[in-house]
């Protein structure tokens, strides 16, 4: 056991081992302008993890990214010790990224709780008096908190407001659905296979693990080992499917990875000499990207029945 994930944690860092140091500041550096203007595109049904500032404009964005640095001395310059807890907090969060060179909506939200929890920390702290404050202060920063702080919370709920109504509109992904179909058809969870951490989402409704090609095995969770540094060919789906048909009759293929570009519905297609496969449907309303499910029916080719 401690052989299988010493071995996950390391191929999660070997992943990124090949991003260019430059770039590995990148997710960390825009997170604090993505998190606190939480701004989803709207402009595509995939607004999850998107943020519609930076997909109109990325040197715009990056401007904004540097200069919203500036926003926690804007509202806690009366106190340092508010201060130095927000940079501090939001150097780890950079260290966080550079580390991991995760992305998504939910880990940038780290820094707009940082600035909620300095608001409640600042309520403690009586104001200090040193040079930078009563420069600052000369200024009338102060008239900009309120609004600063408004503006974020508007923000945030239009953010929420969006997604949810969103979520009501559309599936989040289409694992249930495409589990309805194969209950529709009375297709034999023992018979579904798919590929990797797609089989994931599937086998909660399944109610059973869901057999792996990358893993060779029943999983029904996600392996950092099995998952490439790049995507799967549809090549290499083949071959390793006709492997798995060597000691099956049929099969039921599905996973967010198609096996042919534009496939014809109900059509039996040869992919090798030994295996050929069905497309059957397609699920592609998802609100994730790359959440889309494709459905395949794959038997082995009988030379006698030719």
């Amino acid at each position: 056991m401690r052989d299988t994930e010493e071995l996950n944690t390391q191929n999660f860092f070997d992943r990124i081992q090949e991003i260019p140091l430059n770039e590995k500041f990148t997710k960390g550096f825009i997170s604090l302008f993505k998190g606190l203007a939480t701004i989803p595109d709207f402009t595509t049904i995939h607004f999850w993890n998107t943020n519609l500032l930076v997909n109109l404009s990325k040197p715009i964005s990056a401007a904004m990214g540097l200069l919203v640095y500036f926003v926690p001395i804007l509202l806690f310059f009366k106190n340092r010790k508010t201060l130095f807890f927000v940079y501090s907090a939001l150097l780890g969060v950079q260290i966080f990224f550079f580390v991991t060179q995760m992305s998504a909506t939910r880990y940038d939200g780290m820094n707009y709780i940082i600035i909620i929890m300095a608001l409640w920390i600042e309520q403690f702290y009586t104001s200090e008096t040193y040079k930078l404050k009563d420069i600052l202060q000369s200024l009338q920063l102060t008239l900009v908190k309120k609004p600063i702080i408004y503006g974020l919370l508007l923000l945030q709920l239009f953010g929420g407001v969006y997604a949810y109504s969103m979520d009501f509109k559309h599936p989040f992904c289409e694992a249930k659905a495409t589990v309805d179909y194969l209950k529709a058809k009375k297709i034999k969870p023992e018979n579904v296979i798919s590929v990797t951490c797609d089989g994931t989402l599937i086998s909660p409704f399944l109610g059973q693990k869901v057999f792996f090609l990358s893993y060779g095995d029943y999983q029904s969770y996600c392996h950092w080992n099995a998952i490439p540094k790049t995507p799967f060919s549809q090549k290499h789906i083949i071959e390793i499917m006709t492997n798995y048909m060597k000691t099956h009759d049929y099969a039921v293929y599905v996973s967010t990875y198609s096996l042919l570009d534009n496939p014809e519905l109900n059509v039996w297609i040869a992919v090798t000499t030994e295996i050929k496969i069905r497309f059957m449907k397609q699920f592609n309303h998802s609100i994730v990207r790359n959440a889309d499910y494709y459905i395949f029916e794959v038997a082995k080719i009988n030379p006698t029945k030719q």
